[in-house]
């Protein structure tokens, strides 16, 4: 029996491996070269990019409790609304005019591909067991 506070971390593999290895790199960071790797508004994106994959998990799970058979559509619309938030974000952090924005770019790509490397294993690892299941 799972209680409130319970995570099956298992579903929440997509978000929590790649927060908690960018929250790793942080703390290398910060203990070898303070500001070398990582712009100052890491935690902006760090935010933003763990929020938009709890979003995109919510999305397809509802997809697959509700339409099993169309779960494809589901994701394929989570990966859409991830392209265009991250594209609004982007725009929205380079119109700051912030120090470094090469940067800020190039972490911002690394959050973005890091997540949605993760979001497709999991999305792999979920498609392959249901398999097994049927």
């Amino acid at each position: 029996m799972q209680g409130i506070l319970e995570i099956d971390m298992k579903k929440w593999r997509s978000v929590l491996i790649p927060g908690g290895l960018l929250l790793m790199a942080f703390g290398l960071e910060g203990l070898l070269m303070p500001g070398a790797w990582w712009h100052g508004r890491k935690w902006w994106l760090w935010g933003f990019f763990v929020s938009l994959a709890i979003t995109s998990h919510r999305l397809s799970e509802a997809g697959r409790a509700s339409r099993p058979s169309q779960f494809l559509i589901y994701f394929v619309v989570g990966m859409m609304i991830r392209l265009l938030l991250s594209l609004a974000f982007l725009a929205f952090l380079l119109n700051l005019r912030l120090a470094h924005q090469r940067l800020l770019i190039l972490n911002f790509f690394l959050f973005y591909f890091l997540f949605f490397v993760f979001e497709i294993h999991h999305l792999l690892g979920n498609l392959q067991t249901d398999k097994k299941n049927h």
